[in-house]
């Protein structure tokens, strides 16, 4: 059963401005630490089975990139993959469940915690969440059990990835609470002067006690300040309360492709003087429209230009890094393009969703034939492929390395171009050294390629270059110190590269 509260107020902007995270002070990451085997079978979810022998991985995972691709081009074997990671358990206050959430693994899973099945998805790379609580006891030794099954793909389908692909986190969730995931925003009116906002969530009371409650609405937008909501409701014991709220922007920061701005929304929620959920948003001020045949945003006509896309990242797999889908987007939106759709039926990351809103991306929704409808006249073409006529220079001399970035954080991800030169430091088209990559203990490479589908592979430490070419994709490690990369071929000087270590704050 549901309960209506509605709330609307109109508020002008007052200064001040903070900078909020997807995740809440409440969520844990636990990526770290997982055992995985293609060996196994159902009594791998035993809490006392010996996983000793198992592969060490840490997550995001994807199994199949290690793989030699099938008898069809872009095809990888399928294959069932069992993760399993121990679990230490101190229970918290005023929260009756614990959740597991999962940004996406592909494809079907089943999640066991300590030799009970607690839930899972059938599908792949849709987001979805487990209850671990009634399975967990104080203390250490508790173990959670993946069953990821993609075998029903066979190695006819192009690759779409295997495994945990994307981040695991866990959060305790209090007796009184907004739903995971509940919070909409929409922005129905938006003009030069004013935008509307509406927000909409749901508010779960799991007691035996009406509960008086208070929601506290923050909305921060860049260089205009924060917008402050609060309203007062009540909750009916073991029911659900969906919540509305309102209010209007004067002077708002418009989104659009050309001027990407984001604008972030925090509710707290509390029960007297104690808040006991967060949640935090990214939300968008900007309307879409499809009027008499012709798209428009923000009331204005938009000539779409669009790329269809699929939720993997090239040569390191369906792995859902935020540093790659970055790069993604920023590679989209760097070759002309407006918008993106995705090519294949799997959702795209949260990371990627970011990225688009950050880079200036308009994402369609959902897979249909909505670019096969355009106009032949409207579709821009673009070429994806290196030109075959590219002058040659000169005989290999030097290797050249080209990094993203200059620092990296624990976890992260780098690209590094790598370049035969010759004396004069022009690219050597013709080139196909042998190149071998090295990473110090502060970090590890990745996964190198040179565009040659064959010779493109995660965790693997060679390759050789395409048209004097080719790119590694670096990791580091959790710890201090800076990372460096060290690159050998045959007959030619070595080249090295540092990148410092930074402390991001999500």
């Amino acid at each position: 059963m549901y309960r209506f509260v509605v709330v609307a107020a109109w508020v002008l902007l007052s200064f001040g401005y903070s900078h909020g995270a997807y995740l809440t002070d409440l969520h844990r990451r636990l990526d770290w630490g997982w055992r995985f085997s293609l060996d196994a079978d159902y009594t791998a979810l035993a809490p006392g089975y010996d996983d000793s022998s198992w592969r060490r991985v840490d997550l995001p995972h994807d199994w199949s990139v290690e793989c030699d691709f099938g008898y069809n081009p872009g095809c990888t074997p399928a294959a069932v993959g069992w993760y399993r990671r121990d679990f230490e358990y101190d229970p918290w206050d005023d929260c009756d469940r614990m959740l597991l959430y999962f940004e996406g693994v592909y494809m079907n899973s089943e999640v066991w915690v300590n030799g009970h099945y607690a839930g899972g998805h059938l599908g792949g790379c849709a987001p979805f969440y487990v209850d671990m609580a009634p399975y967990l006891k104080p203390g250490p030794g508790n173990v959670i059990a993946v069953k990821v099954d993609n075998s029903a793909m066979g190695d006819r389908n192009p690759h779409s990835g295997a495994g945990i692909c994307r981040s695991v986190y866990y959060t305790g969730a209090p007796r009184v609470e907004i739903i995971p995931k509940s919070m909409e925003v929409t922005t129905p009116v938006v003009t030069a002067d004013s935008a509307s906002v509406n927000v909409r969530f749901l508010v779960e009371n799991r007691t035996d006690t009406v509960a008086s409650l208070n929601m506290n609405l923050n909305s921060v937008i860049p260089d205009r300040g924060s917008i402050p909501i609060k309203t007062e409701f009540t909750a009916a014991p073991h029911d659900t309360t969906e919540i509305n709220m309102s209010f209007m922007v004067d002077d708002p920061a418009i989104w659009s492709p050309d001027s990407p701005v984001s604008c972030f929304l925090m509710a707290r929620l509390y029960q007297g003087n104690d808040r006991i959920d967060t949640e935090i948003l990214r939300y968008l001020i900007r309307r879409l429209e499809y009027v008499d045949g012709v798209a428009k945003l923000n009331g204005e006509p938009i000539r779409i230009v669009g790329a269809c896309v699929d939720h993997t990242n090239g040569m390191i797999g369906a792995l859902g890094y935020r540093d790659a889908e970055i790069r993604k987007a920023q590679l989209l939106k760097n070759a002309g393009f407006n918008a993106v759709c995705m090519a294949d039926s799997n959702p795209p990351s949260p990371a990627f969703m970011d990225a688009c809103c950050v880079h200036g991306l308009i994402v369609v929704d959902g897979v249909d034939d909505t670019f096969d409808r355009w106009s032949q006249s409207e579709i821009v073409p673009f070429d994806y492929a290196e030109s075959d006529t590219l002058k040659s220079f000169g005989e290999p001399a030097a290797i050249r390395i080209t990094v993203d970035r200059e620092g990296i954080g624990s976890g992260d991800l780098a690209y590094a171009l790598v370049e035969i030169v010759d004396s004069d430091g022009n690219l050597v088209t013709d080139a196909d050294n042998h190149l071998m990559f090295e990473a110090n203990h502060k970090g590890s490479v990745f996964a190198v390629g040179n565009t040659d589908l064959p010779d493109c592979h995660a965790y693997n430490s060679s390759c050789e270059a395409r048209k004097g070419r080719a790119l590694c994709v670096l990791r580091s490690v959790l710890g201090d110190g800076d990372f460096e990369l060290r690159v050998t071929s045959p007959g030619l000087p070595a080249a090295t590269v540092t990148l410092r270590r930074i402390i991001r704050i999500i």
